[in-house]
């Protein structure tokens, strides 16, 4: 990828990954939005799966989403996705937006919200970590 993107590269925590790749195109790295969409796409034309959060490109091969692997995950432990909240800030939880019934976006999701077909029901004022600490000061304790 970095002979067609040298502007590509991968996300510091990449020796950590088991089952997919990562590319920082906002966490330590920014890459231009023209950028973002082609390397997402030359992915899925190799046949992988590829989706963009705020922070990387997701890439990975199998027929598994960040929905279906939590909904696995919440079978096992005896719960259902009516026992959860699902709070999210960019395009790869749409799958989880759709998935579960309450469902938050921070703020920032504004700015992706003409890319998704399915929305969080509620968005916080605040964006990031601010919009999470707005979500915790709402639930009873």
């Amino acid at each position: 990828m970095s002979l067609v993107f040298p502007a590509a590269r991968l996300t510091r925590d990449s020796e950590f990954r088991r089952c997919d790749v990562a590319f920082d195109i906002g966490q330590d790295h920014e890459v231009a939005s023209e950028h973002i969409e082609r390397i997402r796409d030359i992915c899925c034309q190799s046949g992988a799966s590829a989706k963009v959060s705020s922070i990387h490109i997701n890439v990975w091969y199998g027929e598994y989403s960040k929905s279906s692997t939590t909904l696995h995950w919440l079978k096992k432990q005896g719960a259902s996705q009516d026992q959860a909240i699902f709070i999210g800030d960019s395009p790869n939880d749409e799958s989880m937006f759709a998935a579960f019934d309450l469902t938050i976006g921070v703020a920032n999701i504004h700015d992706f919200l003409p890319k998704l077909q399915h929305l969080p029901k509620y968005i916080s004022s605040r964006p990031g970590g601010l919009g999470f600490a707005e979500l915790a000061r709402t639930l009873p304790v």
